[in-house]
């Protein structure tokens, strides 16, 4: 009889994952993910115990992909993209409008653009937050 390790794995879990394999740094990854640092360490270090892997190298500049983060993150980014897509399809069915916003800081925060009279406060998005427009 072949015992086999349940893998406890959740979205959040691959998304924290795939976002510090993009970012390569704790901080910057804790921050774009809207977490404090110690937070995202611990999800990162769960989830390689689960997986028995480990995924990232911890370096003083940052984190490095090992070969099994590598193939993880390959395995992981269409599930991510998928679960996305389905949501924003399930949205438009309502109505409701769906998708990624993405800015450029000097593209919505610069002088005199006609555009500035419409752009978001550069400050402070959280209303768009609030309305669940992700990606700011």
């Amino acid at each position: 009889m072949i015992l086999r390790r349940e893998i406890k794995m959740d979205f959040k879990q691959m998304q924290y994952f795939l976002c510090l394999a993009q970012e390569r740094n704790m901080t910057r990854a804790a921050r774009r993910l809207n977490i404090v640092q110690p937070a995202l360490s611990m999800r990162i270090a769960r989830l390689e115990a689960s997986l028995c892997k480990q995924l990232f190298f911890r370096t003083p500049e940052g984190v490095v992909l090992t070969p099994a983060g590598e193939e993880f993150e390959r395995l992981v980014a269409p599930i991510i993209r998928d679960i996305d897509r389905a949501r924003e399809e399930m949205a438009r069915l309502d109505g409701k409008i769906a998708g990624r916003v993405k800015r450029r800081h000097d593209q919505f925060c610069g002088a005199n653009h006609p555009a500035d009279l419409d752009a978001p406060d550069c400050g402070s998005l959280s209303r768009y937050r609030a309305l669940g427009v992700r990606g700011l």
